[in-house]
């Protein structure tokens, strides 16, 4: 009978389990994409945050930060290193900066003090982002990062 593995190893499977959950592309080259504001010529985004690479003409998997739990984009351009939280990202790309601040307008800066505040709200969350076309992972870093 083989050993349990043991509390650690339990605790490396499951975020592996999540990084996997994560990072895995769930689009199709047929998906509508816009030019990723900053890289255009290279990089192309869809609404749920996909990156399509230009250069290799597929989906780029994003990376995973264990820590607070968030994917990010990585690449690097002419030697240089460049990260890029999805949610940034998409709303660069997908929202006009109208857009953003009348999402923003939508809660007031005191609702928007913690990540559990918002959490509570996810009906509206979900209603704004069916509403502009992203994900709701795009509205809850908008209204979490504020106006910064």
């Amino acid at each position: 009978m083989a050993a349990k593995p043991n509390k650690r190893r339990r605790e490396l499977n499951r975020l592996q389990r999540e990084r996997e959950n994560r990072t895995e592309v769930r689009a199709s080259s047929s998906d509508k994409r816009r030019p990723l504001v900053g890289f255009e010529q290279y990089y192309e985004i869809t609404s749920t945050g996909n990156v399509w690479s230009k250069r290799l003409e597929r989906y780029i998997k994003h990376k995973f930060e264990p820590f607070n739990k968030s994917t990010f984009i990585l690449f690097h351009i002419n030697g240089e290193t460049h990260a890029l939280s999805v949610w940034e990202a998409v709303a660069k790309s997908w929202l006009t900066p109208e857009q953003r601040a009348a999402i923003l307008a939508v809660v007031p800066r005191e609702q928007r003090i913690s990540a559990a505040v918002l959490k509570a709200s996810s009906n509206l969350i979900n209603l704004i982002a069916s509403e502009y076309g992203v994900g709701n992972r795009v509205i809850f870093g908008l209204l979490l990062q504020g106006d910064s």
